[in-house]
């Protein structure tokens, strides 16, 4: 194992992804965060990542989905994932 940066990412930066999540529904502001917290490529050849996505909001209903789910395949592809732990989807 590469790195493993899980117990980090749920202690730390959790919450503060809370926060963000939050103030985006608020103010209808869509995003895509996709964090790398687990390396195993070495054992199974996959990365643990933990992704966050906002694009369709009741302020832009016609926002074009498509580029926040090209964005995070491209990020997966690039770090070979394979495993999403899913933090909250809007």
């Amino acid at each position: 194992m590469k790195f493993d940066k899980e117990s980090t990412y749920d202690n730390e930066i959790s919450p503060l992804i809370t926060q963000v999540i939050e103030i985006c529904q608020r103010e209808g502001i869509p995003f895509a965060m996709t964090f790398g917290i687990r390396d195993d490529t070495e054992t199974d050849g996959c990365m643990l990542y933990c992704s966050s996505l906002a694009y369709g909001t009741p302020r832009y209903p016609d926002l074009d989905i498509g580029h926040f789910q090209r964005l995070n395949a491209e990020i997966m592809h690039a770090g070979k994932g394979c495993t999403v732990r899913k933090e909250e989807s809007i």
